[in-house]
Parts: structure tokens; sequence; C-alpha cells
């Protein structure tokens, strides 16, 4: 059991062999940062508790604790026990670390993260739009186009909304005033009206114009999600024209290459109601703080695409290594694994990273091409928004089936890669046909199964079934005299995900069910309602 007297023992012990001995601090993690989570049981806050505890309270002095507060501001049990401590004392962060983990209410705490962007060198050939030409997005266009209901975030080094391609899709806060130093819209955010740069904390998530050439990339990541499309100028996206909202998670005075701040980028995205969240950046390292911000996502409804990287390694890269992530490596023209995408069992899809043609950074007009897993990550969020937009009502785990179940099979050109990158390449044509019910192509057989059974908790039954199968099927229940009771069209399906049928009025008693979906038709099971 935690006290407070084995815990000032121990910090005894621990001081004595400690002061002195200065250490490298890791160029992996943001210096004199934090985080901390209490257990959801706890109802205190941990500046208030560290407060009234005298002796913890001077010893946490030692380590000039200058700040302890609440890290994040969405709303949701696990988010409001995370916490944010700022110290001084950056080389005793180990010894920090050890003395808030002896702490009865701490669930876990740990050191804050670097996440490097991922993207190559800088190329600036004209170029066409291939990659949109190799998903088939004229096919989906065809189909569906997208609306401007559906938003992507971008975090990142900063998006120049002022960009004639970006700046008609952007993400507006309509509940605040540009430019007062108000909170108007009181979502904890001052002049929050187009995103937030969360990293210098302010209400301008452009990237500084100084030079260095890694400020491009958040802009180019923008682009390539969804820069508005069919306006005679610049370049195509799959995202059409959902919305941009920019969160910058890069300090101005770096040179623009880490993200310092990705933990409260994220919480700003679902904070403000973000529908997918775009993260070209990641590390090998796997932090625990991350499993509090992707539940939350995942209740939310909220699809978070990260990249996979580009080490050429099978080793885990995060957050796209995280369950519920959907992780993207990158391919070139010919389906081939890009020579420097990382490859394993955690890739979700890839889709195309190499010369990818976007908007570019300085100067409103200004376009050109990068290659990466940064730009194979926000294509699938542009594939997923549109997806969305058709309809509203898909969840995060749907949408990862649409994206998955439409891939195009590449193991005919992954060579030694064969299995290690995923379902396939992404096909925007075969994931909206998916979910339109357009795709005639499309047919059951013998190996399909389906499944029935009641809900004993409510007058509903669970209908699911071990293949994707898009819209336009049909479900009817049949009474003992053959006579249809109940008719249903469930819309898209998605394997092994049940869904709630109504069956509220009917009376106990033996009934049929059939499935039906095109030319197939198939009556196995006959359920005895409660």
């Amino acid at each position: 059991m935690k006290t407070q007297s084995t815990l000032v023992l121990f910090f005894v012990l621990m001081l004595g062999y400690s002061i002195g001995f200065s250490q490298n601090v890791s160029s992996n993690f943001k210096d004199g940062t934090i985080y901390v989570k209490t257990w959801d049981l706890i109802p205190e806050d941990l500046a208030l508790y560290v407060e009234k505890q005298n002796l913890l309270h001077t010893t946490l002095a030692i380590f000039g604790i200058e700040k302890i507060e609440r890290a994040f501001k969405t709303e949701g049990t696990s988010m409001q026990h995370v916490y944010r401590i700022d110290f001084k004392q950056i080389w005793l962060v180990d010894q920090l670390l050890s003395v808030l983990q002896s702490l009865a209410p701490i669930e876990f705490a740990e050191k804050a993260p670097l996440y490097k962007l991922t993207y190559m060198p800088n190329d600036f050939n004209t170029g066409l739009q291939s990659g949109l030409v190799q998903v088939e997005a004229h096919e989906a266009w065809d189909i569906h186009k997208g609306t401007d209901r559906v938003t992507i975030a971008i975090i990142d080094n900063g998006v120049n909304i002022q960009h004639e391609d970006l700046s008609p899709n952007l993400w507006v806060n309509e509940g605040e005033i540009p430019n007062n130093g108000l909170d108007d819209d009181l979502n904890g955010y001052i002049d929050d009206v187009y995103g937030f740069d969360v990293a210098d904390n302010d209400g301008n998530p452009i990237p500084p114009d100084k030079g260095s050439p890694a400020f491009v990339h958040g802009t180019h990541c923008a682009g390539v999600a969804s820069a508005r499309t069919d306006n005679g100028r610049g370049v195509a996206s799959l995202g059409y024209n959902a919305r941009i909202m920019s969160v910058k998670a890069t300090p101005n005075s770096t040179q623009g290459n880490v993200l310092t701040n990705a933990y409260e980028a994220v919480d700003y995205a679902l904070k403000n109601g973000a529908d997918i969240i775009s993260m070209s950046f990641g590390s090998t390292t796997s932090q625990l703080t991350w499993n509090v911000l992707l539940a939350q996502a995942e209740q939310q409804g909220t699809l978070l695409v990260a990249a996979a990287g580009n080490d050429n390694s099978d080793e885990v890269y995060y957050p796209a290594g995280y369950e519920n992530v959907l992780s993207v490596a990158a391919v070139d023209g010919n389906d081939e694994k890009a020579s420097f995408s990382n490859y394993g069992p955690t890739i979700d899809v890839t889709a195309p990273g190499v010369v990818v043609r976007s908007t570019f950074f300085p100067g409103n007009s200004a376009y050109g091409n990068l290659s990466g897993t940064s730009m194979a990550c926000p294509m699938v969020a542009g594939l997923a928004a549109m997806l969305k937009s058709y309809d509203e009502s898909l969840t995060a785990a749907q949408l990862r089936s649409l994206i998955k179940s439409g891939c195009d099979d590449i193991s005919a050109t992954s060579g030694n890669y064969s299995g290690q990158l995923g379902k396939g390449r992404i096909n925007a044509k075969n994931s909206i046909q998916l979910l339109s019910g357009v795709n005639l192509s499309q047919t059951l057989d013998d190996s399909f199964v389906y499944q029935v059974y009641p809900n004993p908790a409510s007058d509903k039954i669970y209908l699911k079934t071990n293949e994707d199968v898009g819209v336009g099927s049909l479900v009817l229940i049949y009474d003992f005299t053959g006579k249809v009771v109940r008719q249903y069209e469930p819309g898209l399906l998605i394997k092994q995900t049940p869904i709630e049928l109504d069956v509220i009025g009917l009376t106990e008693g033996l009934y049929t069910v059939q499935f039906q979906y095109k030319d197939y038709a198939k009556t196995t099971r006959i359920l005895k309602m409660p």
C-alpha cells in the first residue's frame, strides 16, 4: 500500500543518490513536462491533493513544480483525470516520475513525448495527381462528391488557412468572434475561429514564414486531405469540400520538425467535434496517455488516421500502431511498397505516397510535391470524409471497415512485403460503392452466414453477418402462417458488427427470418420472441 511515510523514505534515499548527477534528457521527450493520470474513482483534483499534503508539497517543490493542471478540455471521465505537470529541474524527471507513481491516487505518470513529422525530402516537379487516378477517385466522384458537413482535423505544425485552395474549405467556429481576446463560445480556447495553435496557445494556426522547409508539412497534408475540388485551380482531393480544422502542435520558435503538443491537439479536435483526425507524425515509443484519448475518440465516433512511418522498418510506429487507429503505409505508382515506408502486422491499409502534389507554404497560391507516409495518411482521411458525408451516422469502426474492405489486393506487387501491407491499397470507388449499394458486382454465395438472435434486455433483435454487405439488403420476419410481420432495410452491414432491429409489438411465438440481397435469399433462422 502506498503511504506518505514510504514516499518520504523513498525520496530521501533517492535524493541521496541523485543530487549532483545530471542526466542526459532524451531527445524523444519534451523537457519539463510530464503527464499524470489519477484513478477515475478519485474525485479530488490533483493540484488540491498536493496542496493539502504539506510534506508532499514540500517534496515536490524540490523539482521546481510550476504548474499542475488538467491536460484536456474534452469532457469525459478518464479525460478529466489526466494532468499536465510543468517543472524546472528537468534533469530529475525520472525521480519525479518515481515519486508520483508512489502516490495512491496515481494510475500512471510518464514523460511528454515529442513526435517527428513523417515526410521525405521535397520534390518540386510539377507532376500530375496520379495518386487520385490510382485510387479511382474520378469513378468515386461519379457516385458522391462529399459535403461540407464533415470535418477533418489536421494535427500538424500548422496550416496556411489563407491558401487559395484551402480557405474555401476551412472549418469555422461560428461561436467565436475573431481577435477580441475572449473565449466567446466558452470552449476553453480564445479566438479559435479557424482552429488553434495549442503549442503557442493562440488562435493563429498558420506556421511561421521563417525559411524552415519543415513548416510546409501541415499545409501540404491539409491539401491532400481536402483541397477545394472542382474550383478551377490548384489540386483536387478525395475530401472534395470537407472542412479542414487546423490544429497546430509545433511552437513557432522551433524549426517545425517536431510536435510538442500532440495530446493537446487531439484534445482540441475532440472537444470541437472533428469527425476525422489526420495524424502524419509519430515515434516508436508507446505512451499510456494515448489510451485515454483513443477511448474518448471511439466513444465519440471520431476516426483517427495515422502515418505508419518512413523508416523502412517493421517496428511499430505510434500513434499508428494503437488499436482502433487506422495505420497507413505508402505505395508508389506501381502499387509497390514505397522504399521508405514502414510495414508489418500493424499496418491497416496503404495509399499513394510518392511524389504527391498538394498545397504548399509559404505563399497563398503555392503548390509542390512531397513523398512520405505523411501524404498517404491524409489521403485516407479524405476518403473517410467522402464516406462519412454520404452517411453521417457511420461510426469510426464502420469507416475503418469500409476503407479496408474497399482496398485493392496488391499482393502481386508486394514482393517480400506480402501480408505486411494491411488489406491493400485504398480504392475510393470500391468503398463508396460498398456504402451506396451500387456495386452490382458484389454477390453472396453459400459462404455467407447471417445470425439473428434476441436481445433479452429489450424489444429488439440483433443481426450480424460474416461479410460486409452493401446497401440494399432486406430482412423479412414471417409468423407461423407465412405472413410478413416485419420488414427491414438495414443499410450497410459491417461483418461481425451487430445491428439492432425493432420487434416491439410482436407476441410470443415462433418466427422465421429471411435475408435477401439482390439475387440471394436465404431462410435459415427461426426465432422465439420473448
